[in-house]
């Protein structure tokens, strides 16, 4: 077995003791500001692509089912989302010149408008073979 010479011990023990709590006070210091990420589907892992799967969907001015219809979006139609409410069964939705809030249920999501597109030339209407 192989023993240190006894100069360099003490230089090692020296450095180690410095080392270490010098070490602990910068890593231990204030934290660092926390940087605000834009909500992309790809950070948040939401899609953010709504393609309109009934006849007619309602966009609402309030995310309710009793608030006034502001316009409506066709079957096939491919929109952004903007917002969602907490519980998810509402999103608004955003167009050329339409938005407003559409229930969850009348549309399907995708992560890209490349995959949107791709779903819109699949797709067929209720009752459609």
């Amino acid at each position: 077995m192989k023993r240190f010479p006894v100069q360099v011990f003490p230089a090692l023990c020296l450095t180690v003791l410095l080392l270490v709590p010098a070490c602990l006070l910068v890593s231990c210091g204030d934290k660092a500001p926390d940087i605000p990420l834009p909500e992309t589907s790809v950070l948040v892992h939401r899609d953010s692509i709504a393609l309109v799967s009934v006849e007619y969907a309602r966009m609402h001015r309030e995310p309710s089912i009793d608030s006034p219809v502001m316009v409506h979006s066709r079957f096939g139609d491919i929109l952004s989302v903007s917002e969602r409410t907490p519980d998810e069964r509402w999103l608004y939705l955003v167009a050329a010149r339409r938005e407003g809030w559409v229930y969850r249920d009348d549309v399907a999501l995708y992560m890209s408008d490349a995959q949107a597109q791709s779903a819109r030339r699949q797709l067929r209407r209720p009752g459609e073979r």
